[in-house]
């Protein structure tokens, strides 16, 4: 109830939520959410101890299409091989994420369930990594 009135307060609306169970000593596909771009989402993280979020670039000359989830949400995949590496971190609950660069989840020894939530100012405009910074500055603890 909340975070539904915050999100109110803040003139956001929830576009979409999604739930992600990863197991125990898991690595996920590298992706990136829709077509790529820059676009958070609000995640809220429940076990995976000690588990690491993983962000990337795309080596030159890669060209992917767009594939769709089981519940017909957009993304690219990318084998390691197309990917270099640029920042990994623990994620803390709850965060804003990118994720309109490729990125992806390891997990090691205990499940992690991800509620993943995708904001907009209106629906179909998600939020930039800059406005969400400063939508939730009052918020936001380092």
């Amino acid at each position: 109830m909340y975070l539904i009135l915050l999100l109110y307060k803040l003139k956001l609306k929830i576009q979409l939520v999604e739930l992600f169970y990863t197991n125990s000593y898991s690595f996920t596909t590298v992706h990136t959410d829709g077509a790529g771009g820059d676009y958070t989402k609000m995640n809220f993280i429940y076990g995976g101890k000690d588990s690491k979020m993983i962000w990337y670039c795309v080596k030159s000359d890669i060209q992917k299409s767009i594939n769709s989830t089981n519940i017909g949400t957009p993304y690219i995949g990318y084998e390691l091989t197309e990917v270099d590496l640029i920042e990994e971190c623990s994620v803390k609950f709850p965060s804003i994420i990118q994720v309109g660069v490729p990125h992806n989840i390891l997990n090691y020894e205990e499940p992690r369930y991800c509620l993943s939530v995708i904001l907009a100012k209106t629906i179909g405009r998600r939020i930039t990594m800059n406005e969400s910074l400063d939508i939730f500055k009052s918020y936001i603890v380092i």
